[in-house]
């Protein structure tokens, strides 16, 4: 694991900056390494849309090019995870019980 310098509070600022509520998207969060220890090889994100089927891959295509742009700023990959609502209600990752909320929508989290 190496340490690349950026750290949970930039990772959460920057994704916040780029991708707003109203977009569809119910919630951001990290997972992984790099968010249970600071560290990693790569940022692993989850994003979840709560948008209906026709607005999806417009969605997915939108978060993976500012994502692709902030892993090139920031010199570190970030590798993401799109759900729909229905499918993040059924926790499919190993560590949904133990997500970093990024962004959530109607969350005190967003009140900074």
């Amino acid at each position: 694991m190496k340490n690349t310098g950026v750290t949970i509070e930039r990772i959460e600022t920057e994704i916040q900056c780029i991708i707003t509520a109203g977009n569809d998207i119910y919630g951001i969060y990290g997972f992984g390494s790099f968010f249970r220890f600071g560290k990693g090889n790569d940022i692993d994100i989850l994003v979840v849309s709560d948008a209906v089927s026709q607005n999806l891959l417009a969605i997915y295509n939108s978060v993976a090019e500012k994502l692709w742009e902030l892993s090139a700023f920031l010199g570190i990959d970030i590798d993401f995870t799109f759900f729909t609502f229905e499918e993040f209600k059924k926790k499919p990752l190993l560590e949904s019980d133990s997500l970093h909320v990024i962004y959530q929508k109607d969350s005190n989290k967003n009140q900074r």
